[in-house]
């Protein structure tokens, strides 16, 4: 490994640990100050967070489709444990900032409340 790859690669893997941390923090603002004080690593950076939200929406998407299937098995039991995925994709939509993903996740929990014959709850969604 030449000299340059070996400092992207030690700058990558700071810039993930930083990443990690910020988030652990319950925010961006150390992740935002860091890339004032050392603007070159700022694509770097980037492509850290665009492969998180990507990972995010990876999650998301499954959280969903086992909702969907769940749904579909039409057991009481399974319909709800569809709900609790429903919920779970509902969240992770909402991080990554996808409101229509977000906004179809709340109607399949409403749709499952209506078939289970739960109409108040259903209207909540």
């Amino acid at each position: 490994m030449n000299q340059g790859n070996k400092s992207s690669f030690v700058v990558s893997l700071l810039l993930r640990d930083i990443f990690h941390y910020a988030r652990a923090c319950g925010g961006s603002f150390f992740l935002c100050s860091f890339l004032v004080i050392t603007p070159g690593a700022q694509s770097l950076a980037q492509g850290v967070l665009e492969k998180s939200q990507n990972d995010s929406r990876v999650v998301a998407q499954k959280a969903f489709d086992e909702g969907r299937r769940l749904f579909a098995e039409g057991t009481a039991n399974s319909q709800l444990k569809a709900i609790e995925k429903f919920a779970e994709a509902t969240s992770l939509w909402q991080a990554v900032g996808d409101h229509r993903m977000e906004a179809i996740s709340l109607s399949y929990i409403g749709k499952v409340y209506d078939v289970l014959g739960e109409k108040q709850k259903a209207l909540d969604y």
